[in-house]
């Protein structure tokens, strides 16, 4: 969830950076790069011996997508700091945030407990609904900043749109009445 969260809050920060084409942005990019860095070293050096309904195997499955995508990040940073066209941020860390919610939801198939299942699948339902606001106001961000668009990321915007509206639809079939 930290990953998610810290990574979702750097690409919005990022892409105003970008969007000023480096002349604002850079501090609370900077400040936030080391919070994104902390929930990072939390899954690496995570203890799972905490873990009750997983083992040590088990959980690294889960991280290594993760840490793979992580690998990626200090390249992605440096071309985002140079301004680099290539620099690809919009989805390095959407694909990052991707991975780790889906960790999450693998995760959670191993909750026993109906109870707690039921609270941690509704909080997973609002992370991606979260994930899913931040992408499509992304884009459109993108859009309006280069005042123009494509059939291509217009679909997208749509997609990460209908995704956001079938995670409500989820929330709200499994959330308990007084979510």
């Amino acid at each position: 969830d930290g990953v998610a969260h810290h990574h979702a809050v750097e690409r919005g920060l990022t892409a105003g950076f970008l969007g000023s084409g480096g002349k604002a942005g850079k501090t609370k990019v900077d400040a936030q790069r080391l919070k994104a860095n902390a929930a990072a070293s939390a899954v690496d050096d995570f203890d799972v011996t905490l873990l009750n309904v997983i083992g040590e195997h088990e959980f690294n499955q889960l991280a290594q997508p993760i840490l793979e995508q992580l690998a990626e990040r200090d390249t992605v940073r440096s071309k985002v700091d140079r301004l680099a066209p290539d620099h690809n941020a919009f989805d390095f860390y959407s694909e990052l945030n991707r991975r780790s919610l889906v960790a999450i939801e693998q995760l959670l198939l191993n909750v026993s407990d109906i109870d707690s299942a039921t609270l941690m699948t509704s909080r997973l339902q609002l992370l991606w609904m979260k994930e899913r606001a931040g992408q499509y106001r992304g884009a459109l961000n993108g859009v309006f900043g280069a005042g123009e668009t494509t059939a291509v990321r217009q679909q997208q915007i749509l997609a990460f749109w209908a995704d956001e509206r079938h995670r409500v639809d989820l929330f709200l079939a499994e959330a308990p009445a007084n979510f």
